[in-house]
């Protein structure tokens, strides 16, 4: 009699995470939020005459993608964001190189940029997080 296994396949990742904190770089200290009681929970109706949304906003994102294909296996892709409230830009630039099974090499970097003003915000102008991902996963076949 014959022992067989119970896994056919198997997947390893290799998972290398590089955050940079830029408040540290610059000696800066965190942002911190404010947050007001009211005397009663908002009531959730459609109308806006609470005490709940008296500091109620509208803000505006825009937003960009882009992808580009060298090969079939071979891809750059980029999206960049812009909120108007919070004067930030947000950018992610994906590159990867594929093998099988979505198996492969990706190299992902990540930005986050202030670009407001400190009076009006209470944030600095220049980065707030930026993040260097580089993952590989390869499938390997336990069946022998």
């Amino acid at each position: 009699m014959r022992a067989t296994r119970d896994i056919a396949a198997g997947t390893v990742s290799t998972l290398l995470v590089v955050p940079v904190a830029p408040a540290l770089l610059h000696g800066q200290t965190p942002p911190s939020a404010r947050a007001s009681q009211i005397g009663s929970p908002p009531v959730i109706d459609g109308r806006l005459d609470d005490d709940a949304w008296s500091g109620s906003f509208r803000t505006a994102v825009l937003r960009f993608n882009a992808s580009y294909s060298f090969t079939p296996r071979v891809y750059l892709q980029a999206n960049v964001q812009y909120n108007d409230d919070t004067k930030d830009v947000g950018t992610n630039v994906r590159f990867a190189r594929l093998d099988t099974a979505g198996t492969g090499l990706y190299i992902v970097w990540n930005d986050t940029s202030h670009t407001g003003s400190l009076e009006r915000t209470g944030i600095m102008a220049g980065p707030k997080q930026r993040q260097l991902v580089v993952k590989y996963s390869r499938l390997f076949n336990l069946t022998g």
